[in-house]
């Protein structure tokens, strides 16, 4: 469905994707619809949590007690067991959009990847504080449109999972 909406907005020039099978996977069927190959880029990759990988929240807390709380508090010295320091992962994002974005000066571009790096890029490109990220509701799937001129960014849709709602939509 998001494939029948995207291509509703014109023509895309390239389409980008994290190689985590997840995003190929949504972004070879985008772009069969939109007549586009996806460019897999390691910097798309969501955010490498480690050794909590699987754990739920209760499970993380009483492995690695204090760490979650770190998390709320966006501690921006944490750095995740075995996996990747926050400060660090939010540098990835803003180098991975910048290599992708690069190429197409005035162009439109398709980017599927997942929720921590999104949020990380937009709490950088719209000035907001890291925290904020934690606050705001990203839903996977979801669509989440920036306009980027030299003036500054536009954030023109967020978020925007209207593609999904037939599968939510329920009789009561």
């Amino acid at each position: 469905m998001a494939g029948l909406r995207l291509a509703s907005w014109g023509r895309f020039d390239a389409l980008y994707s994290s190689p985590l099978v997840r995003a190929q996977e949504t972004a070879t069927i985008v772009g069969d619809r939109l007549g586009l190959r996806p460019l897999l880029h390691d910097g798309l990759k969501e955010l490498n949590v480690g050794d909590l990988d699987g754990l739920g929240r209760d499970q993380a807390e009483a492995f690695f007690p204090g760490l979650i709380d770190r998390w709320r508090r966006d501690d921006p010295t944490l750095v995740l067991p075995k996996g990747e320091a926050i400060l660090d992962f939010f540098e990835r994002a803003m180098r991975a959009f910048r290599s992708v974005c690069a190429p197409h000066p005035h162009g439109h571009i398709l980017v599927v990847s997942h929720v921590c790096l999104l949020s990380a890029y937009l709490t950088q490109i719209l000035d907001l504080s890291p925290s904020i990220r934690l606050a705001w509701e990203m839903w996977n799937c979801s669509v989440t449109q920036l306009e980027l001129a030299s003036g500054g960014v536009r954030l023109r849709r967020f978020n925007d999972h209207s593609h999904l709602d037939h599968l939510f939509n329920t009789k009561l």
